[in-house]
């Protein structure tokens, strides 16, 4: 195991600090954390069976994937302060682990060089996948009905018979408008409240991607075409996801059912873990929706905006179609016709994201 490599590597080094110590027990303590849940000694099976070092959530340790990710975290902020405190303790470390013949060894030791060099090393990357896998996970348990992978009519016979009542969501949401994007219908409710989280932050949105300058006249007209449509439809996207998020979290049914399946601590657990997290959002629900229902009103007038552009991109004209194409004035337009109807149809699909989020009304289970 990894807690064994790094033990032997401590007492073979020489590393004296209180860090190099502290590495060591953050190495056994993610370990521990992973086998939790586990028979012991393991049953005997023919899967593919993962290693301790490796650290994942997947396999027995989803009986303990909150506590995996916080261990891996403490591992990897174990590891960095290692570094930077006593970076010869690691040095020394790193090659002993390089002497060592075991896998274990073997990763523990890139992970030390990887700190070494100022990179996240698989370590890194591994705590950020496993504690957005922790929140989306919280979301879903949250939010939608256990996935039922038995299928036969026989077999849901019998497992109705032994399951436990809860066989629905917490919350359900009836769409009470019925001019809604199927494809929000077809989202579970934890990706629509995931998704919409991702424009409820202050923080700017990324600046759009510049058109593409390859390729013939129509080409470049197209990219030019698609560029004059994406930030209004980034603008709609983002209202409409406001919209739904501020009137799903400020929803008195959907505030009672998530109480009484345990709230947002899962959640909150998890975006603590994953720092600059949209789940961090949830830290302070009523402050969130207090937030979004301030800007209510500009989202609404930037909606109206976004919307009445897109309705000129629709039907636009030939001087329209010269101007947002980008085409100079001593060329022809490129196929005016078919660039015509590719403006339409982009400003059409970008129009339908105003109804990627549903209008509901909330029930609770069993009601």
């Amino acid at each position: 195991t990894g807690a064994a490599a790094a033990a032997a590597a401590l007492a073979a080094s020489g590393a004296t600090s209180r860090f190099a110590a502290a590495w060591a027990a953050a190495v056994e303590g993610a370990e521990a954390a992973q086998r939790v849940g586990v028979q012991s000694p393991p049953v005997k099976t023919t899967r593919l069976a993962w290693a301790d070092h490796d650290f994942s959530a997947g396999g027995a340790a989803k009986a303990n994937r909150a506590g995996v990710a916080a261990a891996v975290k403490a591992l990897v902020e174990a590891r960095d302060a290692l570094v930077k405190e006593a970076p010869a303790d690691a040095a020394l470390l790193r090659d002993a682990l390089r002497s060592g013949t075991t896998a274990a060894a073997a990763f523990h030791a890139r992970e030390l060089d990887a700190a070494l060099k100022n990179e996240p090393g698989e370590l890194g990357e591994r705590a950020v996948a496993l504690a957005d896998d922790l929140a989306r996970y919280e979301m879903r348990r949250l939010l939608n009905p256990p996935r039922d992978p038995i299928s036969t009519p026989a077999a849901l016979e019998r497992a109705a018979a032994l399951r436990s009542p809860r066989t629905v969501s917490p919350v359900s949401l009836v769409p009470d408008c019925v001019a809604v994007a199927e494809s929000a219908l077809d989202r579970s409710l934890a990706v629509l409240v995931s998704r919409a989280l991702d424009h409820c932050g202050s923080a700017p949105m990324p600046p759009p991607t510049p058109p593409s300058t390859k390729g013939d006249l129509y080409a470049r007209a197209v990219a030019e075409a698609d560029a004059a449509v994406a930030p209004h439809a980034r603008s709609l996207e983002a209202c409409a996801a406001r919209r739904f998020a501020r009137r799903f979290l400020g929803d008195a049914t959907v505030t009672q059912a998530v109480n009484a399946s345990g709230g947002w601590a899962g959640v909150r657990r998890a975006a603590a873990l994953l720092p600059g997290s949209k789940f961090a959002l949830l830290d302070d629900v009523p402050a969130l929706v207090a937030a979004l229902n301030a800007r209510s009103t500009a989202d609404d007038a930037e909606r109206r905006a976004a919307k009445a552009a897109l309705m000129r991109l629709q039907r636009a004209d030939a001087a329209m179609l010269r101007r947002v194409c980008g085409v100079p004035a001593k060329q022809r337009v490129p196929k005016p016709k078919t660039l015509a109807a590719h403006v339409s149809d982009r400003a059409s699909e970008a129009l339908d994201l105003d109804l990627s989020y549903p209008d509901f009304v909330a029930r609770a289970a069993g009601v």
